[in-house]
């Protein structure tokens, strides 16, 4: 069986299940929310709409309305009634402020502290009742300033939002604008994107127009223009005319481009239009009065219609692990613990079903186990009935014995054999140290318990001592004699010698 990443990964996922974080995005028609799987790539999605006049403008005016649907919705992601769902909320742009200014390179401390002093300084709001949160952008080159975004938002019109879906059964994991949610879609899916580039983002939504700047995968500038301004009184009916619609694309867009070549001393030439249902149209009022360039915008990896941009760019920060998202938030403080509370019991949920199913599974092993066994232990005794009855005994007695005379006769082979003593190796070992004219005439052996006599003849007297030396360097050797009387010339050349030393057998290896 051949293990890949991708195995040790899906192991790792059962171990430490991931808590699925969608996105969902509140418009004042209605919300939409999206579950995405990474691995198939599937996008799922379901909507409800809001009840007339309770979410406007992106604040709620109708709790209790808003509660009512997002309770339909929520039974329509799941059938467990009283489930936390996780999600990144996408709210409008109206009620969120978004500002870019930079400051010199400070270490992380100093960093923060200066942020804050700068947050103070150019909120929009009053900054003891918004909620604040920033971003270092990371440009991937060596640089003396650090340019920072930030945005703002009012505690009154988030702890609203938060109040609403906490009742609703959703946790919110972390809270952003619109224009947030689009740029990740297309920072991070778009073909036609290049992080090198700078873009100006136009798209229509429920709410209104949103106008804004993407510049290195972030969202630097945002403008938005609801559909109350757009709005004229014909014959007592509220209605928005083609030419105030153009009109509006026209000048906003200009005022963006503008903005964007007067803070960075370049143009942009490239736009992207999301408009559903009217690309078409909106794309035409581009191209007649504005020299950009229209992106194509098609998706990696994933099939998504434009109307579910909003939400399935929430949905992608969900997927994100939420130890690497330092995205801005303008969620309540406290978001987080409410999310590992509900990790905690996604895996309190999971190890009790699988330790139910292993238990069960081990009964199931044990009782099947000792069928068998016991069916397998009366075949036995049957079988072994069979057999006694049908041979003789005595004659299998005859047999147990002679096996057992066989078994003790080899034991005291092998007994005999382990207490020899390795004379190869010996023998071999005190002839490789008779060298230099050493000739052993003979070695006498009476018993192990004595010392073993050895004869031979050498040229001089100082060569049997070399040889005696060796002799007694050998670790299962000692007790090493040579006696000078033993020195007796043979000839004119030669000498005989005798001496003796002792073996242990249980050194020799």
């Amino acid at each position: 069986m051949k293990f890949s990443l991708k195995s040790f990964k899906k192991i790792g996922r059962i171990l430490k299940p991931r808590v699925d974080v969608g996105g969902l995005e509140l418009g004042d028609g209605g919300a939409v929310f999206v579950d995405i799987d990474p691995e198939t790539k599937k996008v799922s999605n379901f909507s409800v709409k809001f009840p007339a006049d309770s979410f406007v403008g992106g604040k709620v005016q109708n709790k209790s309305a808003m509660i009512s649907a997002l309770t339909q919705l929520h039974s329509l992601v799941t059938a467990v009634k009283n489930k936390k769902i996780p999600v990144v909320v996408s709210i409008s742009d109206t009620n969120v402020y978004t500002q870019q200014f930079v400051l010199p390179n400070l270490k992380s401390s100093s960093l923060e502290e200066a942020v804050r002093l700068n947050l103070q300084v150019i909120s929009p709001i009053d900054f003891t009742s918004a909620y604040i949160d920033w971003e270092k952008v990371e440009d991937g080159v060596n640089s003396q300033e650090t340019e920072i975004l930030a945005s703002f938002a009012e505690r009154s019109i988030i702890d609203k939002v938060y109040e609403v879906l906490s009742e609703s059964q959703f946790v919110p994991v972390a809270i952003e604008q619109r224009a947030a949610s689009i740029t990740r879609v297309i920072s991070q899916l778009s073909n036609s994107y290049d992080s090198k580039k700078s873009y100006f983002l136009l798209y229509v939504s429920s709410d209104g127009l949103g106008f804004d700047i993407i510049r290195r995968g972030y969202l630097y500038f945002s403008r938005f223009a609801p559909w109350s301004a757009l709005v004229s009184d014909y014959s007592g009916q509220k209605q928005i005319s083609f030419k105030d619609f153009s009109r509006t694309i026209i000048e906003e867009s200009h005022r963006v481009v503008n903005f964007y070549s007067s803070h960075f001393n370049s143009s942009i030439d490239s736009i992207y239009v999301i408009a559903p249902n009217l690309e078409n149209q909106v794309s035409q009022i581009v191209e007649s009065s504005l020299p950009l360039k229209i992106e194509p915008l098609v998706l990696k990896d994933y099939q998504v219609d434009q109307n579910l941009f909003i939400a399935f760019g929430a949905g992608l920060r969900g997927v994100a692990s939420r130890a690497v998202d330092v995205d801005i938030s303008l969620a309540p403080e406290g978001t987080e613990v409410q999310f590992y509370h509900s990790r905690v019991l996604a895996f309190i949920s999971m190890w009790r079903n699988v330790l139910a199913s292993v238990f069960v599974i081990v009964l199931l092993s044990m009782i099947g186990t000792y069928i068998f066994l016991s069916s397998y232990i009366n075949h036995l005794v049957t079988d072994f009935s069979r057999v006694s009855g049908g041979y003789n005994v005595s004659y299998l007695n005859s047999l147990k014995g002679a096996a057992t005379s066989f078994n003790s006769s080899a034991d005291s082979a092998i007994n005999a054999k382990n207490q020899q003593t390795r004379w190869s190796k010996a023998l071999s070992d005190i002839n490789s140290q008779a060298v230099n004219g050493v000739s052993i005439d003979r070695i006498y052996v009476q018993s192990l318990d004595f010392p073993i006599t050895l004869n031979g003849v050498a040229p001089t007297q100082d060569m049997v001592v070399d040889f005696k030396n060796k002799l007694a360097a050998l670790p299962y050797i000692s007790g090493v004699d040579l006696p000078l009387s033993s020195f007796v010339p043979v000839g004119a050349n030669q000498v005989s010698f005798t001496l003796s030393f002792k073996i242990n057998q249980s050194a020799i290896k």
